[in-house]
Parts: structure tokens; sequence; C-alpha cells
């Protein structure tokens, strides 16, 4: 899409100038500005801060196992609700099934007071809903990353970050897809963090030690870079697009992939 929209913006610029603007709340803004850049100008930037309360980031002393984070996420959930006592608590688990062992942690746990709801993309729009509803009693929301962006989940004080994510990987050698665990990105972490401070001064605990966090990457892979590119293709050569490997792609992928998927078509 943003191929082809700068592809335009060059044909009209000496008939009817196209103006793009580019909003996101986790942008890799250096980039987007050398994209969009020409030779005569270079693409502004503005950023919005957003009202955002400060909040106190807490690590793990020592390495918690991927596998063993969902029990330790119930332990950091039941302390945070002994040693305090109001503010909704979100925790970010990479897929459904973490969150369901989660859950089941946290209810042989057995605490008092408080509602535990789930939170992914499979629920229906109406279990979705079950989040925003008032409850007397404290909400454990329990969440994949559809809660780092995508829904604001309202009366959240504290967050509990397990550091994974669930993305698609490609194997072109054997052109098979696969939804796998990996750390999650310091521009994701910051976002889940932020999560805790929307309506006043937040805690976030991660799962994981401070030197794991320093060894992540800054930002997450973008998905056309370890995705099959066989739909993309196709679709390219539908709109006419000849010289797909000359594509103005502002994240290029792989040779290797392109081959992959034009052997398999």
């Amino acid at each position: 899409l943003l191929g082809l929209l700068k592809h335009a913006q060059e044909k009209r610029k000496n008939t009817w100038p196209l103006k793009i603007v580019v909003a996101s709340a986790t942008l890799e803004k250096e980039k987007f500005k050398k994209y969009f850049a020409d030779k005569k100008q270079s693409a502004p930037l503005i950023e919005v801060p957003g009202r955002l309360f400060p909040v106190d980031i807490t690590y793990e002393e020592r390495r918690v196992k991927p596998e063993d984070r969902m029990e330790k996420a119930a332990e950091v959930i039941k302390r945070i609700c002994d040693d305090t006592s109001h503010g909704d608590i979100l925790c970010f688990m990479p897929g459904e099934s973490e969150i369901t062992q989660t859950i089941k942690f946290l209810e042989r746990l057995g605490i008092s007071d408080v509602v535990i709801l789930p939170l992914h993309s499979r629920l229906s729009p109406e279990e979705q809903d079950r989040i925003f509803q008032p409850s007397d009693k404290r909400k454990i929301i329990v969440a994949t990353n559809i809660a780092e962006t995508s829904i604001t989940v309202p009366g959240v004080v504290h967050v509990v970050d397990s550091g994974l994510i669930k993305q698609i990987e490609h194997d072109s050698e054997v052109g098979i897809n696969a939804l796998v665990m990996v750390a999650h990105s310091k521009s994701g972490a910051a976002q889940r963090a932020g999560r805790a401070g929307r309506i006043e001064a937040g805690m976030c605990h991660r799962l994981y030690t401070q030197a794991e966090f320093e060894k992540t990457k800054e930002f997450t892979t973008p998905e056309i870079k370890r995705s099959s590119l066989t739909a993309t293709v196709l679709t390219m050569k539908k709109m006419g697009i000849k010289e797909i490997h000359n594509f103005d792609f502002i994240d290029k992928p792989e040779v290797e992939a392109w081959e992959a998927a034009i052997s398999e078509l």
C-alpha cells in the first residue's frame, strides 16, 4: 500500500499533488521519514505526546523460563492484589492457550473479590465487551497483544508482561507458515507498559530480567519479511506490476522469499 501511494505521489507531483499522512501509535519514525523523502525536501515528523502518567517498571531478578511464566504471572497478580487495594490488572500472554493456563493458575490461588476475564481475537464481540462492563469487583484481564494497541482497557493501573508474543514465521525451504512464540520487541514492551498509565500512575511488572530486555529487538520484524509471499505475488501480478523484485517496498523482502513464492506458483 505504501509503495503504491508513493508511486501515485510521484506521478501526480506536477499535476495534482498528493499528500500522505501516516499515523501510528508504534512507528519507526525515521524509517518512514527516509522512505517518503525526496531530493527537494524531507518528510516532516509530527509527534503528539500522549496523556500518560508515570509507570513504575520492575523486572524479575532471575530468569523465568517461558513455559513457567503463566504460573509466575498468577503469583505476581496475587501479590498485587494482596499489596494494593485498587486498580484493575492487565496481564499480557502470547496466545489463547497461555491465557487459559494463566487463568487456571489464578483460580487455584483463590483470590477474593476479583473477576477474571480472558481477552483474545477468537472471543465473540459480546465476550470481549465484558471487559468494558462496570463491576464492583477488581478486574483481572488476561489478554494477547489485542490489548496492546487494538483495544484500550479502561481502569487498568497494573500491567503484568510475559514478554512473549506469537507471530507468523515462514520457512521458505519447506514452504510452511508457522505460528511461533518469540520474545517481544522493546517498542512492544513499551506499548504494553503504557497501558498502566492511562488514568493514574501505574505499575508494570515484567516477567523477565532487565538483561533479557536489553537483548531484544528495538522493533518487531515486519510481517512481509517473515511470511509467504505467494499471495503478495499474485496480487501484484493481477494489478499489472511486472517487475515485482524492483517494487519500492518500505521493508523489502529477501530475494529467496520471492524466488520461493514464484517457484510455488
